[in-house]
């Protein structure tokens, strides 16, 4: 009888005002809440479900299973979105803000729909629309994984409460931790099981795992330094285990792009812990330790890491004095040139999402994408969409610059996890299994820094818990 009057309710409703103020927020911040959880849980839970197909000659651990059990979530991301959207241009009429300073104040979301829209244009555009919209079989990443994106970061915005916020964290990180475990056991039978290769995880290649394993790290760095109560015995135990399994994987995976954004993560973490708050300087101090014992000598893998650094920065030298940059970066200046070179010929919309694969197989590189995401969306998206992104996460930089004296750590740990992702994107491609993470991050920081910040006109504040 309950179900039957509230739908007779919402039947009577002849305004979309009428319904937003209807729906509870707080129900809207538990479901979005659930669906980031599912979200974090896929690589680990459903991975035993993927079933192998045959992929560019060889059997890879995912095929479209991976993409259909999170494209949902996406789409329902998008409807929670659009309650967003029209909540909060209700409660700036309410709140008489101007349009200028509401413009402002949600310029990283507006910027992003511009692109995001741009991206449509493009794709209309684009030689093979097929390809532009659903994606290669491989990468998945047209204009409906975008949209799948969009509605990763509109349910992200909506947790302003920091408890929510933690424990989405804690479930990320865990996952993570867990399948560097499997890795570091290295049981034939439960990798065949959950579908896991050594250095890649579930994952398909090694520099996609990178990607994931950034985050994850970066993510354990913000949980064990912003803890507010007094961390025991056994939490420590188990945050040293989670950075020593999350490290060692690092190193069993071997890319060095998604290693050098870790490091600079754990030293802006570092920076800011001695600036804002010393009280934590024993924890950074314990992950910097764990996590250079694991990366020297304590680890399951043979990458040399020393090497590794010689390497980038003889091709540094390169870059700088203009001496075969083609080679550079194994092999990616040459996949930068190109992508340049293809920005150039389309600057304005690009040759479509997902629509590079041709262009490269003319040059016989090896690979179909440039490996710098900034690149990627000149060059598929055209120049404009790439400054869009560009110039929203400025917005969202802005934020924290005007903020920072109002901002405690874990808002600053989300920061750091954002910047960790920009930094090995440099190196890296936007994927359907990984870039949602970074946008559901990237909304994570965005409700956080408005939430510290009073920067929520009209909104009531949550009480955090942390």
């Amino acid at each position: 009888m309950k179900i039957r009057g509230e739908w007779k309710k919402i039947k009577e409703m002849k305004t979309l005002r009428e319904l937003v103020d209807y729906i509870p927020e707080r129900r809207v911040e538990q479901v979005s809440l659930v669906l980031l959880i599912y979200l974090c849980a896929v690589p680990l839970v459903l991975a035993p479900l993927f079933v192998p197909m045959d992929i560019l000659g060889s059997k890879m651990p995912y095929s479209g299973d991976w993409y259909y059990r999170i494209m949902p979530v996406g789409l329902l991301g998008l409807l929670i979105g659009l309650y967003g959207i029209s909540r909060s241009l209700y409660r700036r009429k309410d709140s008489k803000i101007p349009w200028k300073k509401w413009t402002l104040d949600h310029g990283l979301f507006l910027l992003l729909g511009l692109m995001l829209l741009w991206s449509c244009v493009s794709c209309i555009l684009s030689s093979d629309i097929s390809v532009s919209f659903w994606g290669h079989q491989y990468r998945r990443d047209g204009l409906m994984t975008y949209f799948v994106y969009a509605g990763c970061l509109a349910m992200a915005v909506q947790l302003r409460n920091s408890k929510y916020v933690r424990i989405l964290l804690e479930v990320f990180v865990g996952a993570s931790a867990v399948l560097a475990f499997i890795q570091t056991i290295d049981v034939e039978a439960v990798n065949k099981f959950m579908n896991i290769r050594i250095g890649c995880g579930p994952f398909f290649q090694i520099n996609h795992y990178g990607y994931y394993l950034c985050m994850t790290y970066l993510g354990l760095l913000v949980l064990w330094v912003t803890q507010k109560s007094r961390m025991k015995a056994w939490q420590m135990v188990i945050r040293i285990a989670e950075a020593a399994l999350i490290c060692n994987a690092v190193i069993l995976c071997k890319s060095l792009g998604s290693l050098i954004a870790e490091l600079v993560g754990l030293a802006a973490v570092f920076i800011f812990v001695l600036w804002k708050d010393r009280s934590k300087l024993f924890r950074v101090c314990t992950a910097i330790g764990c996590t250079a014992a694991v990366l020297i000598f304590l680890n399951t893998g043979d990458w040399n890491l020393l090497q590794e650094f010689q390497l980038l920065f003889s091709d540094t030298k390169k870059v700088i004095k203009g001496d075969d940059f083609e080679s550079a970066g194994t092999g990616r200046g040459i996949l930068w040139k190109l992508g340049l070179q293809f920005a150039s010929q389309k600057p304005v919309f690009g040759y479509g999402p997902d629509n590079l694969g041709f262009l490269y197989e003319q040059y016989h590189v090896g690979t179909d994408r440039p490996h710098n995401e900034l690149i990627q969306f000149a060059a598929s998206l055209g120049v404009p969409a790439m400054v869009y992104y560009v110039t929203g996460l400025v917005f969202h930089l802005r934020d924290f610059i005007a903020g920072f004296k109002k901002i405690d750590m874990f808002t600053i740990g989300l920061y750091i996890m954002v910047g960790g992702y920009l930094v090995s994107s440099l190196f890296g491609n936007t994927m359907f299994y990984t870039t949602p993470y970074f946008y559901m991050i990237l909304g994570l920081s965005y409700a956080q820094i408005r939430q510290e910040t009073s920067l929520f006109k009209g909104m009531e504040r949550v009480n955090k818990e942390r």
